[in-house]
């Protein structure tokens, strides 16, 4: 129960007083059965009416709106799903086809190290390697080979005069050292 011990309203007298109610003076008179017809009460009815109806038709829209979105949602979950999945599958076949041609071209590379020293073998067949010859800077390759092989390896000097040969090169993997390696073919150029 409330109690009667709050201070009294400005604008009503309370029971207990005995009092007259009175009206402040901002609310209007309220209407007396005299002012107001049936057909004004109507049309208050009816506009109170189609304002229910407006929002009845906002509210409804504000649902279909609703469901939209949720369908939305749903669609673009579904998108995502496949999205990754669609990733997870081309980031497999990038490391499947990485693998695979890692491979392939590891196997060619072999192949072709294979096929590069039998040609080279092939080629230096009818060559000689000599190592350990010291050279001077002014020399010439041909005949610091034949002075070595009739001072070192005591061949007979008229022997090597008549021994023709095709190149002799110094070898290019000792170019800052004192003995070089010298090779030469002694086939000649058909």
């Amino acid at each position: 129960m409330p109690s009667n011990t709050s201070p009294p309203d400005n604008n009503f007298s309370t029971p207990s007083n005995n009092k007259k109610r009175f009206r402040s003076s901002s609310t209007p008179p309220s209407p007396s059965p005299k002012t107001h017809s049936d057909t004004q009460v109507c049309d208050i009815l009816i506009s109170i009416e189609h304002k229910f109806s407006g929002l009845d038709n906002r509210i409804a829209l504000i649902e279909i709106l609703h469901k939209e979105f949720q369908d939305l949602r749903q669609s673009l979950e579904f998108s995502q799903a496949q999205i990754d999945t669609l990733t997870r599958q081309n980031n497999s076949l990038q490391q499947t086809v990485n693998t695979h041609q890692l491979t392939s071209v590891t196997a060619d590379n072999k192949s072709m190290k294979e096929t590069i020293l039998d040609l080279q073998s092939r080629s230096m067949r009818d060559n000689i390697i000599i190592s350990g010859i010291p050279e001077h800077p002014t020399d010439d390759p041909e005949k610091t080979v034949k002075d070595f092989m009739v001072q070192q390896l005591k061949l007979p000097a008229n022997t090597v005069k008549t021994i023709t040969f095709h190149r002799v090169h110094r070898s290019s993997q000792n170019l800052n050292t004192s003995n070089k390696n010298y090779w030469f073919n002694d086939e000649e150029d058909s």
